[in-house]
């Protein structure tokens, strides 16, 4: 069973960038290759499984609250990075799926940016950590992933 819903993503993102923002110095923005592993659970039967996947993050930023992500393809994503005042070049943020319901029998998800490291050369790693549900099913993911561009995908914003 592939998961339709991926992701209600909250970031709490560790980032060390030099990017080009008006705002900030964090900049995600690009195509970012990697690897999913999840824990899914079958709501009519309890089956748990595992599910490993090649996964590709797209990224469109303007500003630390002007953020859209895709996730293998599909539109999931809003958020917004907050830059740690302490600590130039780290940062905090929070992914919801866009449209998100709230309920959650409902497509849902959350997405946690564990730790994002980019730099001028276009080069970079991201880990992530997500829970999302949907009416069949709902999961735990883990996400490794390393930048393979800084060009702007033109996301757009959540439908």
């Amino acid at each position: 069973m592939l998961f339709r819903s991926t992701f209600v993503l909250a970031a709490s993102a560790l980032i060390s960038a030099a990017g080009a923002l008006p705002a900030m110095a964090i900049d995600l923005t690009g195509t970012w290759e990697g690897k999913s592993k999840c824990e899914i659970v079958d709501r009519s039967t309890g089956e748990v499984f595992a599910q490993h996947l090649e996964s590709t993050l797209r990224i469109s930023q303007s500003g630390p609250e002007d953020f859209v992500a895709h996730i293998n393809g599909r539109s999931v994503a809003h958020g917004v990075l907050v830059e740690d005042a302490t600590n130039p070049g780290k940062a905090r943020g929070l992914f919801t799926e866009c449209g998100v319901s709230g309920d959650p029998s409902g497509e849902n998800a959350i997405v946690r940016i564990q730790q994002a490291v980019t730099n001028s050369e276009g080069g970079g790693k991201l880990r992530a950590e997500a829970i999302f549900s949907d009416s069949g099913s709902f999961a735990g993911c883990a996400f490794s992933y390393k930048r393979a561009s800084m060009v702007d995908p033109n996301l757009g914003t959540c439908p």
